[in-house]
């Protein structure tokens, strides 16, 4: 229902399984009083990660913050937990990675006064834990403003670098 038409907002989740026999059965992942999009999931092969965007306002001022629940394979999914450390006048599709240690969450952020200001896009992330907390302070991926909207890590960076079978070429 996310951002449908008709839609009330809501970002509802399912497990799906090959021997389906009719429709799964529905949770909700997000049912905030205001509207929820651009949902991204990812897995560390047992438990979910859902991240996605939701509308705030504080007076006539609204801004998009994004959020992470974690999601366990029975669908219990755990409180909300705000990513973001800044707010962004829009938002745009997230991308979300598990390295095996962690997730990565990146998002577009825009960075000017709203509409009808011209957008002025850039990229932000934080990582996660596998329990759903952030990790650290949000990092700017790519910090000249721009239309930089369409965010696709491979993966996360590992924990700690890999040796490099080159002694040589050690990474720094």
């Amino acid at each position: 229902e996310e951002n449908q038409p008709g839609g009330n907002g809501d970002i509802p989740g399912s497990f799906v399984t090959p021997n389906l026999d009719g429709p799964p059965p529905q949770f909700n992942i997000s049912a905030l009083p205001t509207v929820e999009v651009d949902a991204v999931a990812a897995s560390d092969g047992t438990n979910f990660m859902v991240a996605y965007q939701a509308l705030g306002s504080v007076g006539v001022s609204q801004f998009w913050n994004t959020f992470a629940r974690r999601i366990t394979p029975a669908g219990v999914v755990s409180s909300p937990v705000q990513v973001n450390q800044g707010t962004s006048a829009d938002h745009w599709s997230l991308a979300l990675k598990f390295d095996g240690a962690r997730y990565l969450l990146v998002w577009p952020r825009d960075l000017s006064a709203g509409f009808p200001a011209p957008a002025a896009w850039d990229l932000a992330g934080r990582f996660l834990t596998p329990a759903g907390l952030p990790w650290g302070n949000e990092l700017p991926v790519a910090t000249a403003a721009g239309r930089r909207v369409l965010p696709s890590p491979a993966s996360a960076a590992p924990a700690s670098p890999p040796a490099s079978p080159h002694p040589a070429r050690q990474p720094p």
